[in-house]
């Protein structure tokens, strides 16, 4: 869906920041494009809602290509104020107005929503991954050997913290996750 194309984002982040120009972390995917406001909501679904409510007081929704949240809470709040201007009301279709929503967690009421087109997807954090690369770092430390980040199927960044992937959900994936 995300193709190497001008994106404009509305990112509910965990700090607040306005980026101007093109936004660091699409831009090393090949994605140029510019987030039009990056909100501290602190996890909070009616943070998120209110800053996008705000947000699209000023302006169309047909300006927002995207959002990206970091978790499902506030994809939530911001699905909700979207929804009060009329967009996402059904699922995606090329005509209709619809803004693609991503957030992080695969809460249940976000797994539905994608299921059904009306949010684009979610994340999954591997909680026995995590726990496997735990185990293992406090091994290496401990005995002294080497961490092996390639055998973990992590990535080492570059102040030395441990990337662990995240799980990928998006419609098919969501059709096959049962509720928890």
């Amino acid at each position: 869906m995300i193709s190497n194309y001008d994106y404009r984002w509305c990112n509910l982040g965990q700090s607040f920041k306005v980026c101007f120009g093109t936004c660091p972390q699409l831009s090393a995917h090949g994605i140029n494009g510019k987030a039009l406001a990056e909100v501290f909501c602190d996890w909070s679904e009616e943070q998120a809602y209110q800053a996008v409510r705000e947000f699209l007081a000023g302006q169309e929704a047909a300006g927002i290509e995207g959002v990206i949240s970091n978790n499902d809470a506030m994809a939530l709040g911001a699905l909700k104020a979207l929804r009060e201007r009329g967009y996402n009301l059904e699922p995606y279709r090329a005509e209709g107005l619809y803004v693609p929503i991503l957030g992080i967690d695969g809460d249940d009421e976000v797994l539905e929503l994608v299921r059904d087109g009306f949010m684009v997807g979610t994340a999954l954090q591997d909680p026995q991954q995590y726990a496997q690369v735990t185990l293992d770092l406090i091994e290496s430390l401990t005995s002294g050997s080497e961490f092996d980040a390639q055998k973990e199927g992590v990535e080492l960044g570059d102040n030395g913290q441990i990337i662990i992937p995240f799980i990928k959900i998006g419609p098919k994936e969501a059709a096959l996750l049962k509720p928890r």
